[in-house]
């Protein structure tokens, strides 16, 4: 009787070991969630906005922006850009968004508004002296707080601007002297 329970003993343990080794069911791989859009929308308004520099630094800037539009579409990223300023060799933009809201989002789509504010600042000759004096040439600043509706999709973790407006809600600013003060 005792070789018999040893012998159970034994096939159990024996059982145990190779049940216990035998390999778990793999479970189905987790896909990531989708990035939120609104770190996106943020970020292409950021890059829109942010601009300063040479032609040819310019060329750069809308290259950099097309990476993140669909399709790369040029006609697009021109209308935001020249909307955005006129390019120029001395023209300097410096922004900051200011929120983010969506509008509405279905699945691998979304409709954003971002407000924006920017400040311009662009070289000009002051005209208003009979004289003109070398070193006459002061400097504009036009601070501008902007609104742009981008619908965007999503391509794989990554969102790009489908289509997008841009519209000015508010403008200031002036001329000011060559020491930084407001003329």
């Amino acid at each position: 009787m005792g070789g018999c329970i040893a012998l159970g003993a034994a096939i159990g343990l024996v059982a145990g070991l190779l049940i216990g080794s035998s390999p778990a069911p793999k479970a189905p791989p987790v896909q990531p969630p989708p990035p939120p859009v609104q770190p996106a929308a943020s970020s292409f308004a950021e890059e829109l906005t942010n601009y300063g520099g040479s032609g040819t630094a310019y060329q750069a800037y809308e290259v950099a922006l097309k990476r993140d539009v669909v399709g790369g579409n040029a006609d697009l990223v021109s209308s935001l850009v020249g909307f955005a300023q006129v390019p120029g060799d001395s023209v300097q933009s410096q922004a900051a968004v200011i929120s983010v809201a969506v509008t509405w989002s279905a699945g691998s789509q979304a409709e954003l508004y971002v407000v924006v504010q920017q400040l311009l600042t662009t070289p000009y000759t002051n005209t208003t002296h009979h004289k003109s004096q070398i070193g006459d040439k002061q400097t504009q600043q036009i601070q501008r707080r902007l609104l742009l509706d981008l619908t965007m999709v999503r391509q794989g973790q990554k969102w790009l601007v489908n289509a997008g407006q841009i519209s000015i809600i508010s403008t200031a600013g002036g001329a000011l002297a060559p020491n930084g003060g407001t003329s």
